[in-house]
């Protein structure tokens, strides 16, 4: 791992992103962010090299929010009280009064 600038993109075993951090030093960020309340369940990492790593950053973020509706848990200052609620079921909430087929 580099100690060059750069952007870390941390994700669980399932591949949803849990933060996009910026970084002067990948090094140094990988281990900060590994310890962030929002990132405990990390299980890969994705680097990107970038010297520009703060506008890195705000692309990457906006990409996520465009396509999301909202940023990665570990970016969202209210995240630690939503994350359950956002992966608790990847599945559609079934209809009230629809019955099961």
């Amino acid at each position: 791992m580099p100690a060059a600038a750069g952007v870390v993109r941390l994700t669980d075993e399932r591949g949803r992103v849990l933060c996009i951090v910026g970084t002067p030093d990948l090094r140094q960020g990988l281990a900060r962010v590994l310890g962030e309340p929002g990132c405990k369940s990390a299980a890969f990492f994705r680097i990107e090299v970038d010297a520009r790593y703060t506008l890195r950053e705000s692309e990457l973020l906006a990409a996520f929010a465009q396509e999301h509706g909202h940023l990665p848990p570990g970016n969202d200052p209210c995240s630690d009280l939503l994350a359950e609620d956002l992966f608790a079921d990847d599945s559609p909430a079934q209809a009230e009064g629809e019955e099961g087929t």
